[in-house]
């Protein structure tokens, strides 16, 4: 749903390049917080960490609620609650999805990573093949200019070829940038038509084995 005529507008101080540290040290957040995600703890406790992390960093809001999702929850989607008493375990999955307000822009990342030293295969294979899909939605955007239907299409059949269901409720993408991106554009990338405009789009991958035991997700901006 558009709320203006311009859907990929920014506000009259935006300036591509601070966005772009904005999401930098967004990262700088998530791998600060995957430093101390360990074996025993509930996400409950995971979201406490990060909410002191963003006390440290400088942090004061979020513009989405951060979803750190253990074991079977990495399946859920954005909307979905999460077993809430599941306990991360020793040889686990998981992922985290932070979008702090970072000097008044929209930061969005998620990767998914393991924890232990005995990692099944299949949890690498599709932390791998999460981020590879990815990079290869990524390349048809840079150089097909593709749009949101053209690159979630690519992806799902991306997903398909390596063996997994791609997720199509939550991590469908979307806009960012100067907060509030809302007042130009409250819908999602993979309905959106129009010829993107780079740095302004965040892809989301978010992948599910076929028995539903296990997922992966990664995002970042279209640049």
């Amino acid at each position: 749903m558009n709320t203006s005529s311009n859907p990929q507008g920014v506000g009259i101080n935006y300036k591509q390049a601070d966005y772009l540290k904005a999401q930098a040290k967004g990262w700088q957040l998530l791998n600060a917080l995957k430093a101390k995600i360990q074996p025993g703890l509930t996400e409950l406790e995971a979201r406490k960490i990060y909410t002191e992390l963003m006390k440290l960093f400088g942090i004061k809001k979020n513009w989405h609620p951060p979803k750190i999702r253990f074991g079977p929850n990495t399946t859920k989607s954005f909307s979905e609650l999460s077993n809430e008493d599941y306990i991360l375990k020793s040889n686990d999955i998981c992922f985290i999805d932070l979008g702090a307000i970072i000097d008044g822009y929209e930061s969005d990342n998620g990767q998914t990573f393991t924890v232990g030293n005995q990692i099944p295969e299949s949890f690498e294979k599709i932390i791998s093949d999460s981020q590879e899909i990815f990079k290869l939605t990524k390349n048809q955007f840079l150089k097909n200019n593709l749009n949101g239907p053209g690159l979630y299409a690519f992806a799902e059949q991306e997903a398909k070829n390596k063996g997994w269901n791609l997720v199509g409720e939550g991590a469908n993408g979307h806009r960012v940038g100067d907060f509030p991106h809302h007042v130009f554009f409250k819908g999602n990338l993979r309905s959106f038509e129009p010829q993107l405009i780079p740095g302004l789009w965040i892809l989301e991958i978010q992948l599910q084995s076929p028995d539903l035991k296990f997922g992966a997700f990664f995002e970042d901006v279209l640049i």
